[in-house]
């Protein structure tokens, strides 16, 4: 009877310390299951004698689901590859380890660089080639001796990333390809070597997957004062459903601006709005050359280029195939010139110095005078 109390005692003491055990033990072994849809392995870049090794890892934001599918293209110069597709409004940065053996190698390893080119578009056939390539990491290599850091590179500019040298950020949405080149020497000759490349697409959310949960009624416009430009104010105009439409083809968000300045002269806000529409035939142009920002997105930054007067912004949303669906208008904001500065206090003080210098200095005279007397 003892016996059996004492083993039921045991059981009841040692069960939930097992069942602890075995539940750590499985998430452990499975814990991949928690984080599978949060990042995605890529394949690996490396060379034919395996003397480097890029080990790309992606990462999805603040733990959402992350979308990975890929497609094999061929671009308009019939070059054929893959890109791994991932979606705007998911992926968070991508992160880069390096592995280098390079000794007992024959070869003269001098340098190391890593590149991207990126293009903002959603045409998986454009020639990503022919863009501008920047440098995210290079070094000279000394006695076949080299350390890559790790890197770590943010796709979203609205993530407010600051770069470093092992932290870099991205253009948004668009086409990337990632590049590994070494360069080896025989002689006085350097011979650059491409170990291939990684392509990857970020695309935006599809507008018309967004809009029909938008209720029209609640898209307006708001605005603050963002800063001065010494003359007058510069309005940051948004719109009232940001995270709706944050990921999105910005170019799908437009942005007008028409207004009267003091003498009554009407203005619309660029030459390229003024040709678009003949209503604006007799306008005259706020800024007739490059704008200083892109009319497009969830917002705005207006600057009526020094000129004084009133004006109403105005966004447009428009569907994938650039129907318009919905618009709405600001209130009316004003540019006024900050009167000019006064300095006759200034000149007030340095007169009264004057007069009470020249007084103390009199009354000084008058007592070395009617002492000596």
């Amino acid at each position: 009877m003892k016996k059996m109390m004492l083993k039921n005692i045991l059981i009841v003491l040692f069960l939930p310390i097992f069942l602890l055990s075995f539940g750590i033990v499985f998430f452990a072994n499975n814990s991949h299951i928690a984080l599978a849809d949060t990042s995605t392995v890529l394949p690996s870049i490396t060379n034919a004698e395996e003397r480097f090794s890029v080990n790309p890892t992606v990462y999805s934001k603040n733990g959402l689901d992350l979308s990975h599918s890929t497609q094999d293209v061929t671009n308009e110069i019939n070059e054929t590859y893959t890109y791994h597709i991932f979606k705007w409004s998911e992926i968070s940065h991508i992160s880069f380890t390096f592995t280098v053996n390079l000794q007992g190698s024959t070869d003269t390893y001098v340098s190391y660089s890593f590149v991207v080119r990126n293009v903002k578009t959603q045409n998986l056939e454009t020639d990503i080639g022919k863009m501008d390539e920047r440098v995210l990491s290079q070094s000279p290599i000394s006695n076949n001796t080299v350390t890559i850091p790790n890197l770590h590179y943010y796709f979203d500019t609205n993530m407010n990333v600051s770069e470093t040298a092992v932290r870099k950020v991205g253009n948004d949405f668009g086409l990337y390809k990632f590049e590994f080149i070494y360069t080896t020497s025989e002689g006085s000759s350097s011979f650059p070597h491409s170990m291939g490349a990684l392509y990857i697409a970020i695309v935006p959310d599809d507008m018309n997957d967004i809009i029909d949960d938008i209720n029209p009624n609640d898209f307006a416009v708001e605005y603050t004062v963002s800063s001065s430009n010494m003359l007058m104010s510069v309005f940051n105009f948004t719109i009232s459903l940001q995270n709706e439409f944050l990921y999105v083809n910005p170019s799908l968000i437009e942005w007008t601006v028409i207004g009267t300045d003091k003498d009554g002269a009407d203005y619309v806000l660029s030459q390229k709005m003024k040709d678009s529409d003949p209503a604006y035939a007799n306008y005259r142009v706020i800024w007739g050359s490059q704008l200083p920002t892109e009319p497009e997105g969830v917002s705005f930054l207006f600057d009526s280029h020094n000129i004084e007067g009133k004006w109403v912004a105005t966004c447009t949303i428009y569907d994938t195939d650039h129907n318009a669906l919905f618009s709405a208008r600001s209130a009316q904001v004003s540019t006024i010139k900050a009167p000019p500065k006064s300095y006759l206090w200034l000149v007030l003080l340095i007169a009264g110095l004057f007069i009470v210098g020249g007084i103390v200095a009199l009354v000084i005279y008058k007592k070395k005078t009617n002492s000596k007397s």
